[in-house]
């Protein structure tokens, strides 16, 4: 009895000396591992030892808290937590499982986001592309919104949210939008590579893995392009405004793109622009180039979440109500903004000083 009382306090001990030693606060070790910071609280405050379910967690904090062989050994002896490195003949990770590569819940990044489990929200816009998209002829879509409203985690979503199991997700978030297969080719016309045009048709050949020969006429690819779609395809087309401005991609090429779209019915396109689409296709005109959009793509505009949404998101991450509420209120709903001030919330310690630092990087 006296044994197990001393490994008790010993693990709340070490805990709290690793974290001071590392300079970590509760609340961004609970964020790294993924639990709540009252759990993380609870440890170190009240001396309870881990439960067999949170064993994997006490080896995360091991290796986040940057532990020694010995230093280890010892934390996870006193937390009655196994060591499954020693159990598998020194292989540290099992390949199936690796706990690091898996992405935090919600997103800690102002980058677009690329997996699926860090997206939130969205329904109504998801569910108005998907079935623009569940039949033939497939529609086009124009996504708009200002600078860093989620276009191209949106376009990231769609194109990979089909290649993920439901043990991959979030619990309850949806997946099968689509029943049967599709070909999704995401388009970042920022990679001026792309700004040639066969250059743009070899790429698209190369995603759908249909062969082309080694001409420089992109006609030649082009025609080779027309008889490989044959199962339902979508281009997504990210920042399309720098697509427009290459000289290069002339009047010639865009015309072929809405040629592409007005008669191949298996395949559909999304275009993500900050512009809406009536400023897209007066400024594709003052550009001298046909607007790949004009007349044939519906508009889908893209503001904040709902205050539904939100609090999904919120709702991840160990705050207090009040916490909550403010950021909600400063964020007004923007995704970008919401993983910012989480981020700068969970970094903080007690008080108002990171309301401070919110602040001034919300004015900046």
């Amino acid at each position: 009895m006296t044994q197990n009382k001393d490994n008790k306090f010993k693990f709340a001990e070490l805990l709290t000396r690793y974290m001071q030693r590392t300079g970590i606060s509760n609340a961004t070790l609970a964020h790294k591992v993924g639990v709540r910071r009252e759990t993380i609280w609870h440890w170190k405050e009240e001396g309870r030892r881990p439960s067999s379910r949170n064993y994997d967690v006490v080896r995360k904090c091991a290796e986040i808290l940057r532990l020694t062989p010995d230093e280890r050994k010892a934390f996870l002896e006193a937390a009655g937590c196994p060591d499954s490195d020693s159990q598998n003949d020194n292989v540290k990770i099992d390949e199936n499982e690796k706990p690091f590569e898996r992405p935090l819940v919600p997103a800690t990044t102002t980058r677009p986001i690329s997996e699926p489990k860090q997206f939130f929200g969205r329904e109504a816009i998801l569910e108005r592309l998907f079935n623009a998209w569940g039949h033939i002829p497939l529609e086009h879509a124009v996504i708009t919104g200002p600078e860093s409203s989620g276009k191209t985690s949106l376009l990231n979503y769609v194109k990979t949210i089909h290649d993920y199991r439901e043990s991959m997700l979030r619990e309850g978030q949806r997946y099968d939008w689509l029943k049967q297969k599709y070909q999704w080719i995401f388009v970042d016309f920022e990679n001026v590579q792309l700004h040639r045009p066969e250059n743009f048709l070899r790429y698209v050949l190369k995603e759908l893995k249909s062969p082309c020969n080694s001409s420089n006429d992109w006609i030649d690819l082009a025609e080779i392009l027309n008889d490989s779609v044959t199962i339902p395809t979508v281009i997504l087309m990210d920042n399309i405004e720098s697509g427009l401005k290459s000289p290069e991609l002339d009047e010639r090429f865009w015309e072929y793109i809405r040629h592409l779209g007005n008669h191949i019915y298996e395949l559909g396109f999304c275009v993500a622009s900050r512009r809406p689409l009536n400023e897209l296709e007066e400024w594709a005109e003052q550009l001298g180039k046909a607007s790949p959009t004009a007349n044939i793509f519906g508009e889908i505009e893209l503001g904040p979440l709902t205050e539904a949404e939100a609090r999904d998101l919120l709702s991840y991450v160990s705050l207090s109500e009040a916490d909550t509420e403010w950021i909600l209120e400063k964020s007004q709903g923007w995704p970008l903004l919401l993983q910012m001030l989480c981020q700068i919330r969970l970094d903080g310690e007690e008080g108002d000083e990171w309301q401070k630092v919110a602040l001034a990087k919300i004015e900046r």
